[in-house]
């Protein structure tokens, strides 16, 4: 459990190469963006557990 100690957002933005993402993001249609979003599972940040 390589894990322990690190929080989530320790977890989601460890070795992320920027570039790497908007390339992707640049190729993709609003479309599969949104998709992308919603089968993320994200969460709003306001606190009440409400899907972005």
């Amino acid at each position: 459990m390589e894990n322990i100690g690190q929080n989530k957002v320790s977890l989601i933005f460890e070795k992320v190469d920027n570039r790497e993402v908007l390339t992707k993001a640049f190729k993709m249609t609003r479309d599969e963006i949104i998709q992308e979003i919603l089968d993320s599972g994200l969460k709003g940040r306001g606190g009440a557990g409400f899907p972005t």
